[in-house]
């Protein structure tokens, strides 16, 4: 019989701006900030050119990027609430969960 493999040791991160406290495994890394903007600016240019969009994300914040193995990643990014737009931020969070399902189904259904 085969002896199973235990779970990796935890460290555990906090994150004020979200109130948030993560346990992640210790043989996770953390992606420093121009590694986390490769990968964003590559994001950004993939779903500009597929969607032929102009989207932005430089008021978008990025709290962290975890990376573990060579395609598994964590991520999690924030922006202010912007109350001029006119528009709840249940419609705003609304509108950005439509946007992900359909970007995400149209990824999905192409493969």
């Amino acid at each position: 019989m085969a002896s199973c493999k235990g779970q990796d040791t935890l460290k555990e991160y906090n994150f004020p701006q979200v109130c948030w406290t993560l346990r992640i495994p210790v043989t996770s890394e953390f992606l420093d900030s121009a590694q986390i903007d490769t990968i964003r600016s590559k994001g950004v240019n993939a779903f500009n050119q597929t969607y032929d969009a102009d989207v932005s994300v430089k008021n978008i914040k990025s709290l962290f990027t975890i990376k573990k193995g060579q395609f598994n990643f964590l991520a999690s990014s924030i922006k202010v609430f912007d109350t001029t737009l006119g528009e709840t931020w249940q419609q705003s969070y609304a509108i950005s969960k439509q946007i992900a399902y359909t970007s995400h189904k149209s990824t999905s259904t192409s493969s």
